[in-house]
């Protein structure tokens, strides 16, 4: 299971805020819309207003409005994105205070899951100067919002929503808690970006008895053991310590580590990165699985 809808938010975010300059150019609008089509893929895009479904009441008074994107039925809801003037902490608090005014029920603010991710780029969204996104999760019965929150380069902030009606109460507080278990308040699993101009696919966060393993795909000339060696600068700046040399092939490398949580919990994990054979294409995995207590006599 992935959670992927803000990242679609984000993906559409450049197209939304550029398209009132394209509107002013012969055709710009429809060329707009048939560039976050192609980004996207299907779905009707809204420029300068909410897309038909979407609740009202939600945004704050002093958001820029940039449009939305409404997605075919059964996959993915309503997008939203907006501009305000507050800087990331202070444009969460305030839109969280929106939706709990609007009558939307607030769940703890998480932080963007940790894993294998593409280095941020600073002409892509401006990540470089915010390494974070926040995520918070709202229900109202049936009703999911997904709110993100994103610095921007020429300060302020871009609020990015997801809403969506599954009509399943439970559906939320499980989404929810996958989040939690995720996020890198609750995983051992820190951010590890590619090298610069990398770009990974199929990347994956997966949690199976209480451990959590991500895994990507990335398509690079580097050996495999320097693309190790660089994620395993990453571990131990984040505070994993190296449990032993690591194993180094021709064909790709292992690396194992050991570390102790906020919480004093231990962990023990592995890092592999692979060759595929006469090609660019490399394999990365990290897996990390509690350690058991030691016992006592």
């Amino acid at each position: 299971m992935r959670r992927t809808c803000s990242i679609i938010a984000v993906l559409a975010l450049p197209v939304l805020a550029a398209m009132p300059a394209l509107a002013q150019q012969p055709d710009g609008d429809a060329l707009g819309r048939e560039l976050v089509t192609a980004l996207l893929g299907p779905g009707e895009v809204w420029v300068g207003r909410l897309p038909d479904g979407f609740p009202a009441g939600v945004l704050p008074p002093n958001a820029r409005l940039l449009g939305g994107r409404t997605e075919p039925l059964h996959s993915g809801g309503v997008h939203v994105a907006a501009a305000v003037p507050e800087e990331r902490d202070t444009a969460m608090a305030a839109a969280q205070r929106s939706l709990l005014q609007a009558g939307w029920e607030n769940t703890e603010r998480i932080e963007s899951p940790g894993g294998f991710r593409d280095e941020p780029s600073p002409r892509m969204f401006a990540l470089r100067s915010v390494p974070r996104l926040f995520y918070s999760v709202f229900c109202r019965g049936g009703e999911r919002m997904t709110l993100t929150v994103q610095g921007r380069s020429e300060g302020g902030s871009n609020l990015l929503l997801q809403y969506e009606n599954n009509r399943n109460p439970t559906l939320c507080a499980q989404s929810h808690e996958w989040m939690r278990m995720t996020s890198t308040q609750h995983s051992p699993i820190p951010v590890l970006y590619a090298p610069r101009a990398v770009r990974s696919s199929w990347n994956h966060l997966n949690i199976a008895e209480g451990s959590y393993e991500t895994t990507a795909e990335l398509r690079t000339p580097m050996p495999a053991a320097a693309l190790a060696a660089h994620y395993a600068a990453q571990l131990r700046r984040a505070g994993w310590t190296r449990a032993a040399r690591p194993a180094i092939s021709r064909g790709g490398a292992v690396h194992t580590f050991h570390y102790r949580d906020s919480n004093g919990a231990a962990w023990s994990a592995v890092l592999i990165v692979a060759a595929v054979p006469d090609s660019e294409m490399r394999k990365a995995a990290f897996r990390a699985t509690p350690r058991p207590a030691p016992t006592r006599d």
